[in-house]
């Protein structure tokens, strides 16, 4: 692995590890709850980052992707556990595209679904900067709830 990939995989595991530990310390029976009605619950913020792992992987591959196909979908991980599963599961489908990476493609060019164009050094990133944006959400629902501990 290229010293940009390894930092990418280093990155992102260490949000993840942010991740879980902000899941994990909002309480079980709030996982499902729907601040103002409107926003994303935190076990659909969970299963989002798993899903975007698998995005990524495929992505890097050259594949074709629609999101509303990408596991886990709400049925199939309804609790924590079965979540983590699944992101450990597409976080290791994303590392191992990483590691197909030959150094050379890092200045390719990867057109996002919104439009916007990355290299793709810049986009095996993504991943990290994703989940690090969605810790933030869950450490706010947690203040929400009350915990304004700050949790590592």
């Amino acid at each position: 692995m290229n010293p940009m990939t390894e930092a990418a995989k280093e990155i992102t595991e260490e949000q993840t590890r942010h991740l879980d530990s902000a899941l994990e310390h909002i309480p079980e029976e709030r996982r499902e709850w729907c601040a103002g009605g409107c926003a994303k619950t935190p076990m659909a913020i969970y299963r989002e980052c798993a899903r975007a792992y698998l995005w990524a992987a495929e992505t890097i591959r050259g594949n074709e992707v629609n999101w509303d196909l990408l596991a886990p979908r709400v049925e199939d991980c309804p609790d924590f556990e079965s979540a983590k599963a699944a992101l450990e599961k597409n976080q290791s489908e994303f590392f191992a595209a990483l590691e197909e990476i030959d150094e050379s493609r890092l200045a390719e060019m990867v057109k996002m679904p919104w439009g916007e164009e990355l290299s793709l050094g810049q986009y095996i990133l993504l991943p990290s900067y994703h989940t690090c944006y969605h810790v933030g959400q869950l450490n706010y629902i947690q203040t929400l709830l009350g915990d304004a501990e700050f949790h590592f």
